[in-house]
Formats: C-alpha cells, sequence, structure tokens
C-alpha cells in the first residue's frame, strides 16, 4: 500500500489538519480541494456515561464517521487516524459495530505527523449481527 500524507500546520491555533479525503468507495485520497480535516476532539469527560464511556455520544458520532464503511456502515473498516484519535476511534468502532480496531500500519513523512493504518471487522462480522 503506497499512501502520502500531505499536511498543513495552522500557525493561528497549532493544530495539525490532513489534506485527506475519501472517495466514493471509501478509499483514502490526496484531497485536491484542499479542505482540511482536523485532528477530532479526544478530550475526556469526569464523569462517564453507563452507554458511551468518558467520550460523548456526539465524539463517537463524529470518529465514526470519519472512519466508517463508505459503501455501509455494517462493512469492513479501513481508515487513517492521528495517533491522539485512537483511543477515541477505538470507543467509537466498539459503540457501533461491536468490533476492536487494529493498527496494521503506520505511515511518517519526513516534517509530517506519524498516521496510523488502522482497520476492523465491522458490524456485519462482529458479534453483534
Amino acid at each position: 500500500m503506497n499512501i502520502s500524507f500531505p499536511f498543513l500546520l495552522d500557525k493561528g491555533n497549532g493544530k495539525v489538519h490532513a489534506l485527506i479525503m475519501e472517495n466514493e468507495r471509501g478509499q483514502n485520497k490526496m484531497n485536491t480541494n484542499k479542505t482540511l480535516r482536523p485532528v477530532l476532539d479526544t478530550s475526556k469527560s469526569e464523569t462517564p456515561n453507563c452507554c458511551t464511556g468518558l467520550f460523548s455520544e456526539t465524539q463517537l458520532s463524529d470518529a465514526f464517521d470519519l472512519v466508517k464503511n463508505r459503501e455501509h456502515w455494517k462493512g469492513e473498516i479501513s481508515a487513517i487516524i492521528f495517533p491522539v484519535e485512537v483511543e477515541l476511534v477505538q470507543a467509537a468502532i466498539s459503540f457501533y459495530t461491536a468490533t476492536e480496531m487494529k493498527i496494521v500500519g503506520s505511515r511518517h513523512e519526513d516534517g509530517s505527523p506519524k498516521m496510523l493504518i488502522v482497520s476492523a471487522a465491522g458490524y456485519w462480522n462482529g458479534p453483534a449481527n
């Protein structure tokens, strides 16, 4: 798999944005229209929720929307995420599909932050189906 990861550092707020998007098949490709994907909000609640744990349902939904299979949300998952998003994305995948996320690779280019390639079996291949 040969994937390149262009990035942009927003000096105004210090956040790193990935210039990556997914095409209609859910495959990652370079974002040629320069729409930026900010890092997900990974802040945790001090009081766990009985269903969503330390993350809000909005956070889980946003994270799952980022990584879900584009053909059908119940399909296998393969995505590229920032390392800081691992715990949130794992929680989102577990919440929506009852499957475990696996880190299957990483990519780091000079001057760019490290990105992780993750996968999960998805709802159809999991215990909840």
